[in-house]
């Protein structure tokens, strides 16, 4: 049985953030390839990063479509993910080094001419570490190296805003929405909090098969200025704002000394 098809006879009415991530990594693998332009992103890393380039980090590597598309281009691609059931995809679609690690925590000291984190992983991370983590990723990078960040501008969050998306194989059909709800701010976090509420139903269409799940997963949206601060606090010397190569609205790219 394919991946998708095994999830359709695990999944749960209900899961939580966490297990949406272990049970549902082959549908989110099965969006992402449908909802991401791959090679424009890794277009876009080539030609932000430096030209002499070599290392790269891939935070969030995810299911391991873009590390793929890198390690053909980079003579060493790192790709970090915390979950265990994204890195073991991505371990079948690439023989790049794969680290199974919080972002937070993952540091190779000067290790990488380049660090990307995009698809919005930025909105993921803890609400107080934002900060934290520009200043772990500058740490991973050589002197010259430069970080490629996408992100949700705060502006394109709507209170109760639902929306609702088709993917399709020649077998499968995932029908996916999304209604999310604002929360209140810290005012001493980075980024506008959200909740994401999904539903997923997933559709065999040779079979006629259906399965239902949902999950609500925590994110997070940024006013461009507020993410500039934190790049130019962790010592970065050069910040600047880019269109970026993913729906996210945001792009961010910072240069170490």
């Amino acid at each position: 049985m394919d991946a998708l098809g095994k999830v359709m006879d695990s999944v749960t009415e209900d899961l939580t953030s966490v297990s949406h991530y272990h049970e549902l990594a082959a549908v989110y693998d099965f969006v992402l390839a449908r909802r991401y332009d791959h090679d424009r992103m890794a277009a876009f890393v080539a030609d932000e990063l430096p030209d002499d380039a070599s290392t790269i980090c891939v935070g969030g590597s995810g299911p391991g479509r873009l590390l793929a598309l890198l390690a053909d281009r980079y003579d060493e691609v790192v790709g970090v993910d915390l979950s265990p059931a994204m890195c073991k995809i991505a371990a079948k679609r690439t023989d790049a080094e794969i680290v199974e690690a919080d972002l937070l925590e993952y540091c190779e000291q000067e290790r990488f001419d380049g660090y990307t984190l995009l698809g919005n992983s930025i909105a993921h991370l803890p609400a107080g570490n934002i900060q934290s983590f520009f200043e772990t990723a500058r740490t991973c990078l050589a002197s010259g190296g430069v970080i490629a960040i996408d992100f949700t501008l705060t502006e394109t969050l709507s209170n109760g805003h639902h929306r609702s998306d088709s993917f399709r194989s020649e077998r499968y059909r995932v029908d996916r929405s999304v209604i999310v709800t604002i929360e209140d701010r810290n005012p001493e976090a980075l980024g506008t909090p959200a909740r994401y509420a999904y539903s997923y139903e997933l559709t065999d269409e040779q079979t006629g098969e259906t399965a239902t799940t949902g999950t609500s997963v925590s994110v997070r949206a940024f006013d461009p200025p507020e993410l500039l601060g934190a790049a130019i606090r962790a010592g970065f010397i050069e910040v600047w704002l880019v269109d970026p190569p993913t729906p996210h609205g945001g792009g961010l790219l910072a240069r170490r000394r």
